[in-house]
């Protein structure tokens, strides 16, 4: 819903047309959610009903994503290049994780808790939205349409 309020507001696209407003807010996130789901993995383990091993590799990748994508902000912030590989693999790797997090929302649907199912599904839809932001305006912004 807060999705649809955003997209709906006259200043979001003036807004998500800097690509490095986009960047940074992805690069925080995964920071942001790989540091609490690992300091928080043992409780989140007994309340979602999964594998402590599970739990870390969701932090670890998080963490790790927020590093590449922290990356590329850094790049852009400093007015430095981005070639569009780099922003590719980007897109790519959200789309992937949303791939993995709705396959184990599939997978998991018997033995998982409901809130489990739901961090999930949420973190799914919310990596894809931001592959679909970055697609929409980064490399349409970084790769303007000449006449």
């Amino acid at each position: 819903m807060i999705a649809v309020v955003l997209v709906r507001n006259p200043n979001f696209n003036l807004y998500m047309k800097q690509p490095n407003n986009i960047i940074l807010a992805d690069s925080i996130s995964a920071f942001i959610g790989g540091i609490v789901t690992l300091a928080l993995s043992s409780l989140l383990s007994e309340w979602y009903h999964l594998s402590s091993a599970l739990i870390l590799f969701i932090g670890f990748v998080n963490i790790l994503y927020g590093c590449y994508s922290g990356f590329i902000s850094f790049r852009l912030l400093s007015g430095n290049y981005i070639k569009n590989e780099f922003v590719i693999i980007l897109i790519i790797a959200n789309s992937l994780w949303a791939g993995h997090c709705f396959t184990q929302v599939w997978y998991l649907q018997d033995i998982s808790s409901i809130f489990g199912l739901l961090h999930l599904g949420l973190e799914g839809l919310y990596v894809i939205g931001l592959a679909y932001l970055e697609v929409k305006f980064l490399l349409s912004i970084l790769n303007p349409k000449k006449p």
